[in-house]
Order: C-alpha cells, then sequence, then structure tokens
C-alpha cells in the first residue's frame, strides 16, 4: 500500500516539475534578402558622382562632379582637406607664406591624394602645428592644380591658403595665380556629413552637398589611382569606379562562388576600409574590342556599421541602348 502511494506521489511531482518548463520556441531559420539588380548612370563622360544605398537600392544623391574641388573634413577634430581626385587635381606645397603677386611655381613637386583614403598621404598637409596646447597656422601657401574638364581640358590653377580654423569652421583664402580675384571664405563645419564641398568659381550656396554620412554606402565616381608600367614606374591615372563610406561601411574582395556564400561565411573574414578596395578592375578595357568586359567572378562582401552583411557582383558597364558609364551590379543581404 505504501509503494503505491509512493508512486502517485511521484507521478504527481513529476507532472508538477514538467509544467514548470515552457514549450521549447521555435527559432525561424536566417532569411536572406531577395537578389536585387541596380544600374547607375554616370554617363559615358563620367560626368556624375552618385551615392548608392545598399538597403533602399537607390541612388540618394548626384551631381555634376565639376561642381566642387576641395572637401573639408567636418568631424569637430577633423583636419583634413582633400583634392576633388575625379577631376585629376593636384597640390604643390611652396616656401611662400600668403597669398603672392604673382607666385613663381619653379621647382614645385606636384602631388595627389592617396586613391586608398589613406589621410596621411594627403596633397594638402601640414598646414598647422600644435604648441602647448595652442593651433599655429603657417599660412603656408598651396597651389592648386584644378585638374581637366569634362572636355579633358585644363581648369587653370589657383593660390590657397589656410588663414583660420577651428572645431566649428575652416577659414581659407585664395587667389587667382597673379593674385587677382582675392577671396576670403569661412566654411561651416556640418557633422552631419562627412565633407563639406567647397568651390573655387561656384557660390557656397550653390554648391551640391554630399548626402548625410549615414545615408549612403559606395561612391560611383571616377578618381585618381596610381599605376604601374612593366617597368615599375609609377604614374597617376584616371579609373572610373567605387568608393566606399568609410564612416559607414567596410568590404572585402573574395575568390567564392557567389551563390553559394552565406551569412556565416560573410562573418567570418576579414574586412578593410581602405577607400577602393571595391576600386575599379572588376572591369577590363579590351583594346581590339574598343569595349569594356565586366568580371562577375569578381566578388565583393560589405559589412555595414548596422551589422548587415551583403555580396555583390557586377554585371555590366553599358546601358540598354550601349552607352558605356552604366555600371551596373546584382547584391544581396545575406
Amino acid at each position: 500500500m505504501k509503494i503505491k502511494n509512493l508512486n502517485i506521489l511521484y507521478f504527481l511531482a513529476l507532472m508538477l516539475l514538467t509544467a514548470c518548463f515552457k514549450e521549447d520556441e521555435r527559432v525561424e531559420p536566417h532569411k536572406s534578402g531577395d537578389l536585387k539588380l541596380a544600374s547607375v548612370a554616370m554617363e559615358n563622360d563620367y560626368r556624375y558622382q552618385a551615392y548608392f544605398e545598399l538597403q533602399t537600392g537607390k541612388v540618394v544623391k548626384k551631381h555634376l562632379k565639376t561642381s566642387w574641388d576641395l572637401a573639408f573634413e567636418n568631424a569637430p577634430e577633423g583636419d583634413k582637406i582633400v583634392l576633388n581626385a575625379s577631376l585629376f587635381m593636384m597640390a604643390a606645397k611652396t616656401q611662400k607664406q600668403g597669398i603672392q603677386s604673382p607666385v613663381d611655381t619653379t621647382g614645385l613637386q606636384w602631388h595627389y591624394d592617396a586613391a586608398s583614403g589613406n589621410t596621411d598621404s594627403l596633397a594638402i598637409d601640414n598646414w598647422y602645428s600644435v604648441n602647448a596646447g595652442d593651433t599655429i597656422l603657417s599660412k603656408q601657401l598651396f597651389i592648386i592644380d584644378r585638374g581637366l574638364d569634362l572636355q579633358g581640358k585644363s581648369r587653370g590653377f589657383r593660390q590657397l591658403v589656410v588663414s583660420g580654423f577651428g572645431k566649428r569652421y575652416y577659414e581659407i583664402t585664395h587667389a587667382k595665380m597673379d593674385g587677382n580675384d582675392k577671396k576670403t571664405v569661412k566654411l561651416d563645419r556640418d557633422t552631419s556629413r562627412t565633407y563639406t564641398y567647397f568651390s573655387f568659381e561656384n557660390s557656397n550656396e550653390n554648391l551640391p552637398a554630399p548626402p548625410p554620412k549615414n545615408n549612403w554606402d559606395l561612391l560611383f565616381t571616377q578618381y585618381t589611382k596610381l599605376l604601374y608600367t612593366d617597368e615599375g614606374e609609377p604614374y597617376p591615372y584616371l579609373v572610373t569606379g567605387v568608393l566606399l563610406n568609410q564612416h559607414k561601411v567596410m568590404a572585402a574582395e573574395v575568390t567564392s562562388d557567389f551563390e553559394n556564400i552565406t551569412l556565416e561565411y560573410a562573418q567570418g573574414i576579414s574586412y578593410t576600409d581602405v577607400n577602393d578596395v571595391i576600386g575599379y578592375d572588376w572591369k577590363t578595357y579590351d583594346f581590339d574590342a574598343g569595349s569594356y568586359t565586366v568580371d562577375p567572378d569578381k566578388i565583393f562582401l560589405i559589412k555595414g556599421a548596422e551589422g548587415f552583411y551583403y555580396k555583390l557582383r557586377f554585371v555590366g558597364f553599358y546601358s540598354n541602348t550601349g552607352e558605356k558609364g552604366h555600371p551596373t551590379f546584382e547584391y544581396r543581404q545575406l
């Protein structure tokens, strides 16, 4: 009788204990996004710079590449002044201080900004020093070669001096090479954007602004790239490709089958914020055929600051009417 009662008590206890555990929740397997096809119209002379956002699949801003000359870093502690590399621009540092009338360019050494986006390799650099916590402007004179227009003609030269600098602004003074048309301009920092654009010709009120730094991922543009001859001699060249929003995304080129790349694979590799990691050489030019060919085996993985991963490859460089300058690519959120 006691054994029977013990069995009943054991059964009841087991029922109560089981009731304390929730039924296992079913976890839905991770689903990748749909495969998207996108095309960016830069036109056959590559006149446009276009900012693309992967999540929406849209060009969020597009403007003529000739609409600006210099870009000023907006972060409160930022001090980078960047040339418009899509115009083949250069800068040279003189031993003079202040605007000259006229300026002598004999013996100057000309420099380009590094396509990698390495801010230690900028043509306009070392224009101030810090002494006992105070910022001391050198007032050193830079000569700016404004590069080439849409017809490949020289856009001329300009003198430039950084005449003021603070956490909320830059001040520059510029003039023609003979010292005439001297102007001083104050540029307020806009911390919602990585850079503020400046043009030697256009009024600041009429300048296009880059989109907010959180609103785009890839910039389709021409840019200056240092290439090398077969003999190892360096030479700068104007290429057409894709640059990263270094504030928001990182990327990597991988050798894998596009269809079989998974989220787990993407999470297991290393990424870089080198500006031109996607770059221009996903296409090649056939001199015999006089046309570009895209390599679909060049696969790029993109890691966003929000935690999203994408796989991307290019599938074309021409519009439906056969016009070059229309990079076409497919991509999928993993």
